[in-house]
């Protein structure tokens, strides 16, 4: 059932249903007792009432919660902010007479609080809205709420009482009168007044296994068939499920008869006695105490929960006390002091036990891991306890039924006791571990495996183990300096990593932490014995586990014995396997590759045609084929899962699919929580998925995928991750929860009770976390940038990057992911992609790319309904509504202008997620994102700024970890100005002033907590860097400071006779000196020749020793923003997330305080660890303005972020903010082609002929004058984006029609394309126009490959020293120019001496990782010194001395992207890149390009080499691959010209193939498909080649069938010519590959 209706003015006075009409809605207040109010407006029964307030930290169960007696009197808060998706069941009886779907009889709460009423439910139980259930009920609802606020202001407060006044009564609080429950026996207004019997209903014990109903536990085989058990319960406010447990559940015959509270049950016949639930104060109940004593005294078995537990206590003689606020929510951590084993446990309770007034025969049974109050107590001789939690789980998880099941064994037999046992733990053995890396980033493994294996690096380092990492990508984080003691940059294949375990001998290994490829190497060494041979571990989850779980055959085995299933499916090894399984499965089928990442050679067969085409797909990545019954139109929900090796195991976040099974997770837009799963279904797959993590014996973290019915209660398991995986990386963003981490702690021997919260630094990690927002999270796709690529998604992966989003609504979550996504979106907009038709709009719809949400926003537009865009699409009406309501405030917004816009209005719009700029665009007339932001801020409608803190604001969090919304009343944190010093690592560790309190709410110090992160600003006050004569860390104030990542200090040649700040020129000298000036009392430094401003508070002073050090003077520490990258993309990938932490990293170390801004959830980054605050928010001008007028920082650093950040230079500027490093008028004329080019024309440097051009016919002109080729580029650009070599005037039109990339704003420049010129760059670091430190690479390939896709080698091993000079000469003129500040990247186009630049980028570009780690040198660190004005050194870099060789290689994906071309050109295409190091460029390349994927041939290779000058070229390698014995297969043209050329060989040595065109046998496709080719060289006749050649054929045939294919004609030379060095020397018993590690490399 769906019940649609949308929002349409700020708290909402009215509402548009789905057939229009509109319904009125009061406005509601909350009064608090000491006078702190909260408006919203009534959802449910108009009448105003008083209580007390608490508040719930459960995400779903609102109809379990409203029922459950021990609400009684309360003003319920649900922090979970979406409330009602579901909707409510109806009043349906289960065999008890009981309510089937609640936990009392009615309502029981006094009133209702949340922040977000969803007025869409969707759920096949659904039979009414919440709403109309409180109406049924006479219970008022409040919502538009910031619950956040209110849970803080309890939290800090206590809790207190409350009057919520409805309609007219908002303004009369005198109106009522306060209530306060606690003085009042609400257990008496709750017990039922009569005796009730309930037995196990006749057709159940005929059943003989009890039914799995709702909170059914595993575990329950066969019921006793024993005469049945007799058990009083006393009902204090028993809730129904407590009933179905004692009675249904058990493998007991239970009789069970519930009396009155009141009641005499103390002489009462039975075998054992039952204490239940109930609201308010123990202490009221004395007649029930009294009568419980008369129970002890006849020594009959008792169990109390909840109240119960209290009661016991008093009984005892113990007493209660009133805690601060309670526990109550369905995530508390309970510890079994028997076992010291951690449980998960639903609470509801305001009143505690005083553990310390227990009598001696007593003890604590259970106590709190966070707030350690009591939990439970047990008699140490008699069979009594109690818990104070909820063990019959409704709502919340079923970890503790098990209790239930002791009572009764208790009850059959008093003299059995539970045999309990308190693990032993020895001292940890392992002193050095080996990490295992994902290598270079591709489509289904990219950024979260360098986060993730960060993570795993600094828990390691926490333990004092010595980590060796063995990853060859360059640009992680993770292969930096001061992170792993050891990184070989090697391949992760099994022959390497083999030999660095022969070397380096470590005691364990973690192969979870680097995707599916370090997991497939650990399974192949794990197989040849090599851990066996030498002694290493395998720590974390054993092997044979992760074959369980990759193993589709023997991982459906498994689940069987534990009664859960998969899919149907069979495992197939041949293609005759494929089809048979394939029939008896019935069509359509999935199809998959077993031990494959992101779907890899999968996809959906409708018949036999389509089933053989995906299966010989698959077979060429894997050696076992799954056929699957498909499940299209399923919901997907995730689980991840943590587990350690005591058995304590915890589900740290689930997540749903927007879209439904059927198109891969990776490519699909999930949400965290979920959304549309009731209480049932949520904990029932959490309790699966933790059965089934059990079962394999995980330890560490995995991820569970199960698809489930949207129309009943069936579900199947889709697949275990027994790994760190992307969903992970999502996970641990989403929640706050660092799950890499907790794993690596896992995998040593640690438990989670023992691992800490990182974010409230005082609970443990072993708990499960309570969100109060929503987040949102969107694949990026770059399927625009390859031709005849097939953009429908189904189930292999093919987005390249994502987006995580967060927000305090789901409309608020979603539209801010959309605007990160695709920067030219404003939003959930119809105008992002048009659909011409209605034609292409349903096919759109019906078979989804990446468009489908801009097809559904066109949808709306055009009148579809909601019911009529899920018949097409099978997504959830809920998500569908929720869209709807989105369109209908825009159109609502296009029949006003902006002198309509109230602050209710615009108020509302942004809570739903709408930018300024998507507001004025459909106002009438529209309006300017400026005057729509003008009138924002005259209204004050500002945004909030909100904490993640794992806990719902229960716990108060040490975090800075933040996010924007509009659905709020207030900050949670001050500006960081005005704020708590820095986060910063190097400060010293002192107790926080607000240490978290005691259930009393007194301080109470933790025996487990951890000392809090602190510091006063008198600690920072002279915090001092020296010159001359420091060794180690110099200790100023208490706070360490040591030297560089160089083993240098900064400061030198700063004033008097010191040296001067570079080695360079003497102009050089001239421009940079600087002078010291006080001004009010503050030292600073200033540049002599117009140089950006000083910086205030960074001052500089003479040290004792004649020098100059930095002064941080406490008060101005100030913060700096620096924007990161944005979501990964192709073009933008990890390698900017290395800048941008190196430039945190260094601010941080010279006393500034780094807030991060970033969208990204796989990036180092947006840990928030990392930096000193984190945004995660979109890198839009209307965000990141946002963050600056709160912050009020230093200023901006974009310069590391990419092209992303670059983008916002000019908006930024226009609004005053101050950028750090080069100036923006600089980044503008670079990165205007149009404005640069005319620099360089008057600078007198040399660069291909141009012109801009604004319209197609100047573009023609120009392109005839200079003749065909020509290169046409946009500005503003990242990776080539719209960029083309274009051959003749037709293609020219074509390009830019498709492209229209014409732009009167910034004018498209056309150039001359030059062919078999040679590309240079010239990476570099300037300081006010010098140049400080640079970097010249060389390309293998020739220009016309885009810099990202080209082979790089460094230092450059083919360049005339006069080419070098001249590219020197040239970058120092373009740097005084634009008197650069910062880093910079320059590409140069080389043909016989003559030197031409093509390009100029103002910010690090993707090879500065590469340069820094090749050099040794930080260039960012050295960036960033010189931006923020801070002492620096030019590093001392001399190429002549380097007795290595690094080689930079890129990835592709071109496997995932089915029908593409894999040709290389101007518009880069790979998805990532690796680099390796050797004593010659051959040895760093051969290592560079196993990297990749790619296996180098051993036995032949099949040519077809092209253009006459690329067979030319090729000849001489051609015969050395002669010489090596190779079998040369080679089509028509390329076999003639060898045989012309004297490469006379036998017909078995030299064989001709056939192109495909022809149809004769022997064909070169046929020999690719029947695996008889080990490599294909094949290079086009064109750069831009689209028809379906013949060419094209054989390359996109390779691809398909796993076969290494190269496409430029300078790389396959170097790679045979680095085959024949490589055979040379094998040949002579030398060894080719060194295994080095990096400092072996760099150190000398």
């Amino acid at each position: 059932m769906i019940v649609r209706k949308s929002l349409t003015d700020h708290y909402f006075r009215h509402l548009l249903g789905s057939e229009g009409e509109e319904v009125s809605l009061k406005p509601a207040r909350l009064v608090l007792e000491d006078k702190k109010e909260f408006t919203g407006y009534s959802f449910g029964y108009d009448k105003s009432v008083a209580g007390e307030v608490v508040f719930n930290t459960g995400m779903v169960g609102y109809p379990e919660s409203l029922t459950d007696p021990s609400y009684a009197g309360q003003l319920l808060v649900l922090t979970y902010p979406l409330v009602g998706n579901y909707g409510v069941p109806d009043d349906e009886k289960d065999d008890f007479g009981l309510p089937k779907h609640f936990e009392g009889d009615r309502i029981h709460v006094t009133a209702l609080i949340v922040a977000d009423y969803s007025f869409s439910v969707s759920h096949y139980t659904a039979k009414r809205t919440l709403a109309e259930w409180l109406q049924e009920q006479r219970v008022p609802g409040i919502a538009g709420v910031d619950t956040r606020a209110l849970t803080k202001h309890i939290r800090e407060k206590g809790s207190m009482l409350g009057k919520l006044l409805i309609g007219d009564d908002v303004d009369n609080p005198e109106c009522i009168a306060w209530v306060n429950p606690n003085e009042t026996n609400l257990v008496a207004q709750v017990s039922h007044k009569e005796v009730r019997d309930f037995c196990e209903p006749v057709a159940s014990q005929q059943d003989g296994v009890p039914p799995d109903t709702n909170g059914t536990p595993n575990g329950v085989s066969e019921r006793d068939n024993r005469a049945p058990v007799r058990i009083v319960g006393v009902d204090c406010g028993m809730k129904h499920n407590i009933i179905r447990h004692l009675v249904h559940f058990m493998p007991y015959r239970v009789n069970l008869r519930v009396v009155p509270w009141d009641y005499p049950f103390g002489d009462e016949p039975m075998d054992g006695l039952f204490l239940s639930n109930g609201p308010g104060d123990p202490t009221f109940c004395k007649v029930t105490v009294e009568n419980i004593r008369k129970v002890m005294q006849r020594g009959l078995p008792i169990f109390g929960i909840c109240l119960g537990n209290q009661l016991l206590a008093l009984a005892a003689g113990a007493s209660t006390f009133k805690m601060k606020f309670g526990n109550r929510g369905m995530n508390q951590p309970v510890i079994d002091m028997r076992t010291t084993r951690c449980y998960i446990s639903p609470q509801n309770h305001g009143y505690a036990v005083d553990p310390e007034t227990l009598p001696p025969q007593w003890m604590q049974f259970f106590i709190n891991a966070n707030d350690q109050s009591n939990e439970g107590i047990i008699h140490r001789s008699n069979p009594w306890f109690s818990v104070q939690f909820h063990p019959e789980a409704a709502g919340g998880p079923t970890d503790t039924w098990f209790l239930f099941h002791d009572f009764l064994r208790a009850v059959m037999d008093p003299k059995l006791i539970p045999v309990t046992t308190v693990p032993v733990h020895f001292p940890q053995s392992t002193l050095k571990v080996l990490i295992l890396g994902s290598g270079g980033l591709s489509i289904g493994q990219a950024g979260e495996f360098d986060y993730s294996g960060s993570q795993c690096i600094k828990a390691l380092k926490q333990a004092n183990i010595y980590s060796v990492l063995i990853n060859p990508n360059i640009a992680t984080v993770q292969t930096s300096k001061g992170l792993a003691d050891r990184v070989y940059f090697l391949p992760v294949t099994p022959q390497f990593v083999e030999e660095v375990i022969k070397k380096e001998r470590p005691d364990g290994i973690l192969c979870t932490f680097g995707g599916q490829t370090a997991l497939n190497c650990a399974v192949q060494l794990d197989k040849k014995g090599v851990f066996k041979k030498y002694g290493c571990k395998v720590l974390g989850t054993p092997i044979a586990a992760i074959i369980k779980t990759e193993d589709r055959d023997v991982f459906a085995q498994e689940l069987k014995k534990i009664g859960e299933r998969c899919a149907e499916s069979f495992a197939a090894n041949s293609i005759e396997e494929s089809v048979v399984a394939a029939k008896r499965l019935g069509y359509p089928v999935l199809v998959r590759a077993a031990f494959a990442l992101g779907g890899l050679g999968s996809g959906f067969a409708a018949d036999e045609k389509a089933l053989l085409k995906l299966v010989h797909e698959a077979f060429a990545h894997s050696d076992q084929v799954l056929i699957d019954k498909s499940l299209k139109g399923w919901k997907e929900v995730e689980y991840e899962v943590v587990r350690d090796s005591k058995d304590n195991c915890i589900t740290v976040c689930n997540m749903e699919n927007f879209d439904p099974l059927g198109i891969h997770t990776g490519d699909s837009i999930v949400v965290a929580p979920s959304q549309t799963l009731s209480n049932k279904e949520y904990y029932k797959l959490r309790e699966t998925a933790i059965k089934v993590i059990r079962h394999f014996g995980i330890v560490g973290e995995c991820n569970i995928q199960y698809a489930v019915d949207p129309y009943s209660q069936d579900y199947c398991i889709v697949e275990v991750n027994a790994r760190l995986s992307r969903s992970s990386a999502l996970a641990s963003k989403a929640t706050g929860y660092p799950l890499a981490y907790v794993a690596a702690k896992l995998a040593l021997g640690q438990d989670l009770v023992q691992v800490r919260n990182s974010v409230t630094r005082s609970t443990t990690a072993c708990f499960e976390p309570s969100l109060d927002y929503v987040v949102t999270k969107i694949p990026r796709w770059d399927l625009r940038k390859f031709g005849l690529v097939d953009t429908k998604m189904g189930s292999a992966m093919k987005s390249v990057g994502e987006v995580m989003a967060i927000g305090r609504t789901f409309e608020e979550s979603m539209q801010k992911a959309l605007r990160m996504v695709e920067e030219s979106a404003h939003g959930f907009d119809p105008k992002t992609e048009v659909f011409p038709d209605k034609e292409a709009l349903n096919a759109e719809l019906q078979n989804p790319s990446p468009k489908r949400i801009w097809a559904i926003a066109q949808a709306f537009d055009e009148g579809y309904d909601v019911e009529s865009i899920h018949q097409m699409t099978k997504i959830d009406r809920w998500f569908l509504a929720k869209l709807k309501q989105i369109n209908d405030t825009r159109v609502h917004l296009t029949n006003m202008s902006i002198s309509d816009l109230t602050p209710d209005i615009i108020r509302h719009a942004k809570t739903i997620g709408f930018a300024d700029k998507q507001i004025g665009t459909w106002l009438r007339p529209e309006a300017s994102e400026m005057e729509v932001r003008a009138l924002r801020t005259e209204f004050n409608v500002r945004p909030w700024v909100k904490q993640i803190d794992t806990l719902a604001a229960e716990f108060p969090a040490q975090t800075n970890y933040l996010y924007l919304t509009y659905q709020g009343c207030e900050h949670d944190v001050e500006p960081t100005a005005e704020s708590a010093p820095s986060f910063s690592p190097y400060y010293n560790m002192t107790p926080p002033s607000d240490s978290p309190r005691d259930p009393r709410g007194h301080p109470h110090p933790y025996p487990m907590m951890r000392h809090h992160l602190s510091i006063s600003p008198q600690q920072t006050q002279e915090a001092m860097v020296h010159r001359h004569g420091v060794h180690g860390h110099e200790m100023m104030n208490g706070n360490a400071y040591g030297p560089t990542a160089h083993g240098q200090y900064f400061g030198d040649g700063l004033g008097g006779d010191s040296p001067t700040l570079t080695e360079s020129t003497s102009r050089s000298r001239a421009r940079m000196s600087l002078r010291l000036e006080s001004t009010d009392g503050h030292v600073y430094a200033k540049a002599a020749m117009g140089s950006t401003p000083a910086i205030p508070g960074m001052g500089l002073m003479r040290t004792s020793s004649g020098g100059i050090g930095s002064t941080i003077r406490g008060p101005e520490q100030q913060p700096v923003i620096v924007l990161g990258c944005g979501c990964y993309r192709i073009g933008s990938s990890v390698e900017f997330d290395w800048s941008a932490m190196s430039a945190v990293k260094t601010l941080r170390e010279l006393g500034h305080k780094a807030i991060v801004v970033n969208c990204n959830p796989e990036t180092v980054s947006t840990d928030f660890d990392e930096s000193d605050r984190l945004y995660f928010e979109d890198l839009s001008l209307e965000s990141v303005l946002d963050i600056y007028e709160f912050e009020d920082p230093l200023g901006i650093i974009l310069c590391v972020g990419g092209q992303t950040p670059n983008n916002l230079a000019l908006g930024l500027r226009r609004h005053k903010c101050r950028i750090l490093g080069t100036s923006v008028e600089s980044i503008d004329t670079a990165e205007d082609r149009h404005k640069f080019s005319k620099l360089c024309d008057s600078l007198g440097v040399d660069q291909p002929p141009w012109s801009a051009f604004t319209t197609f016919d100047e573009a023609l002109q120009f392109a005839k004058k200079v003749e065909f080729p020509v290169l046409v580029r946009p500005s503003y650009v990242l990776s080539g984006a719209a960029m083309r070599v274009v051959t003749d005037p037709s293609d020219l039109k074509s390009f830019l029609q498709e492209a229209a990339v014409v732009s009167r704003e910034h004018p498209v420049v056309i150039s001359k394309y030059i062919e078999n010129a040679k590309e240079v760059e010239m990476d570099a670091v300037a300081a006010d126009g010098e140049i400080v430190n640079y970097a010249i690479s060389e390309h293998v390939e020739n220009a016309g490959v885009h810099s990202g896709d080209a082979t790089l080698v460094l230092p450059a091993q083919k360049l005339y020293v006069e080419t070098i000079r001249r590219v020197k000469k040239i970058s120092q003129k373009i740097a005084r120019a634009l008197l650069i500040t910062g880093p910079f990247n320059i590409q140069f186009m080389c043909k016989q001496n003559e030197v031409k630049v093509i390009e100029c980028n103002l910010r690090a570009s993707r090879t500065f990782p590469f340069i820094s780690k090749t050099f040794n040198t930080n260039f960012i660190e050295l960036a960033t010194r010189i931006m923020v004005r801070a002492p620096w050194r030019a590093a001392h870099i001399h190429l002549v001395d380097l007795e290595y060789v690094g080689v930079k290689a890129p990835m592709f994906s071109f496997t995932r992207l089915r029908g593409a071309d894999p040709v290389l050109g101007v518009e880069m295409r790979s998805t990532g890149e690796v680099a390796c190091y050797g004593s010659t460029k051959f040895e760093a390349f051969m290592k560079a390009l196993t990297s990749t994927g790619i296996k180098p041939p051993k036995s032949n290779i099949l040519l077809s080499t092209g253009p006459l000058h690329s067979k030319v070229e090729f000849l001489p390698y051609a015969r050395l691959l002669n010489l090596m014995g190779f079998k040369i297969y080679a089509t028509q043209g390329t076999y003639e010209f060898l045989h012309s050329h004297g490469l006379t060989m036998n017909e078995e040595e030299l064989v001709l193939l056939h192109k495909p065109s022809t149809g004769e046998e022997p064909n070169a496709k046929t020999y690719i498909v029947e695996g008889k080719i080990e490599m294909v060289i094949n290079v086009p006749e064109s750069m831009e080649s689209r028809a379906l050649t013949d060419g094209f054929q054989i390359r996109r045939t390779a691809i398909d069938r796993g076969v290494p294919l190269l496409t430029d004609i300078k790389l396959a030379s170097l790679l045979v010519d680095s085959l024949h060095r490589k055979w040379h020397r094998e040949s002579n018993g030398k060894t080719f590959f060194e295994i080095k590690s990096y400092d072996e490399y760099t150190s000398k």
